[in-house]
């Protein structure tokens, strides 16, 4: 799990949201550590190419207000993230499905351009 990094405040968020991390996919997965598919979901992005995965844990209760206004109601709740294009998905999902998602975030995102 070393390409898996706690985030531990609302301001770590923030500013994690906001760096373009260029060619890297990035995971941000909102979850419990005592729940069983969140692992199961964070040993999956694990082994997705090219990819880094932040953690939230949803019991902080700094990102109570963070959590219903963004609607994350369930876990795991995971966001991908490629340059600004984003997708989000809840509870379990194979790696072909995934990368399903990241290929169609990446032909959205054209050239730095955002294609309709």
């Amino acid at each position: 799990m070393e390409n898996t990094h706690l985030i531990g405040s609302l301001q770590s968020y923030t500013d994690t949201d906001s760096i373009d991390f260029g060619e890297t996919i990035v995971f941000i997965k909102f979850g419990t550590e005592w729940c069983r598919p969140c692992m199961q979901i964070e040993s999956i992005l694990n082994n997705i190419p090219n990819s880094v995965t932040y953690t939230v844990d949803v019991e902080n209760d700094e990102f109570e207000e963070f959590l219903a206004s963004n609607v994350i109601l369930s876990i795991p709740t995971v966001i991908i993230k490629y340059k600004q294009e984003k997708t989000r998905f809840v509870g379990l999902k194979t790696a072909d499905e995934i990368n399903d998602m990241i290929h169609t975030l990446k032909t959205r995102y054209q050239g730095g351009k955002k294609t309709l």
